[in-house]
């Protein structure tokens, strides 16, 4: 029914960015996907790696990848393995190499359309991304971060003080118990590419449609950040999963299907695919 590559690039620093794709063996693909991860993601985090085999049954090419900074190592897939490289990512990393990738797989597959989707943080770097990038056809966001400045808690003083002062600041990983580092430079980064990183005007200078899904239980990325992408958008169009938390149920490790809220945001994605 399908067919599964792997493949790697070289990234940011030298570092590897590993890709797998996804394909129908009945070569009817003319769509290709671009998915991705977000914060403390991986491309085969819970339910991705059934979510591209859904897509090639669908007929769709399904790539995805690892960011190289996102704290897992070609050698070790789904573990964080290398916090170091996790604490030195920055935004402007995760663009210039999504950009990477558009212009990767778009050389491979020169005839069909592409679409990039994007989870959580990443739903906000396929937005900056896509908005730079013609090669782009379409965009969907799953549960997306809408300002990053606000994410990071740009106007809170007192935090970013004691951040530069310390270098560096942890986030919890709850499910690995991991105090995972983001340097001060990540904060840098943001201050010092505040144009170029800003969603709000990436969305308002999207050159092609834009799909928004988002469940209405998400204790993570509040609703209210998708209904401002949806309201800035000239050529949006906003789901919402009632009940649906930030994973649409998803978990890691994955149980043996894909979840309801996986399935109505998979579902509700091809829709718009079948007809641009």
């Amino acid at each position: 029914m399908f067919a599964k590559t792997h493949h790697w690039i070289k990234g940011t620093n030298d570092r590897k960015i590993t890709i797998d794709i996804t394909s129908p063996t009945s070569n009817k693909a003319n769509r290709v996907i671009i998915f991705t991860h977000g914060f403390k993601g991986f491309k085969d985090w819970g339910t991705f790696n059934q979510m591209a085999d859904y897509f090639a049954s669908k007929d769709v090419v399904c790539v995805k990848f690892n960011f190289s900074h996102n704290g897992v190592t070609p050698k070790n897939l789904t573990d964080f393995v290398d916090l170091e490289a996790f604490g030195q990512n920055t935004l402007s990393y995760e663009v210039s190499e999504l950009n990477q990738i558009i212009d990767w797989v778009k050389s491979k597959y020169t005839s069909q359309k592409l679409y990039v989707v994007g989870h959580s943080r990443g739903g906000g770097i396929s937005i900056l991304a896509s908005s730079q990038n013609s090669k782009v056809d379409s965009v969907a966001v799953w549960a997306s971060v809408g300002d990053f400045k606000k994410w990071i808690r740009l106007d809170d003083t007192s935090l970013t003080r004691e951040w530069k002062r310390k270098g560096v600041v942890y986030q919890e990983n709850k499910r690995t118990n991991q105090m995972m580092p983001l340097y001060y430079s990540f904060y840098e980064d943001v201050l010092q590419n505040k144009d170029r990183l800003d969603v709000s005007k990436a969305v308002m200078n999207m050159h092609c449609p834009l799909l928004i899904i988002h469940g209405d239980d998400d204790q993570v990325v509040d609703i209210s950040e998708a209904r401002q992408l949806h309201s800035l958008c000239k050529d949006s169009k906003f789901i919402v999963l009632k009940g649906q938390n930030h994973t649409f149920g998803a978990t890691h490790p994955p149980k043996d299907k894909l979840p309801d809220g996986v399935m109505n945001a998979i579902a509700e994605t091809l829709t718009p695919l079948h007809v641009i």
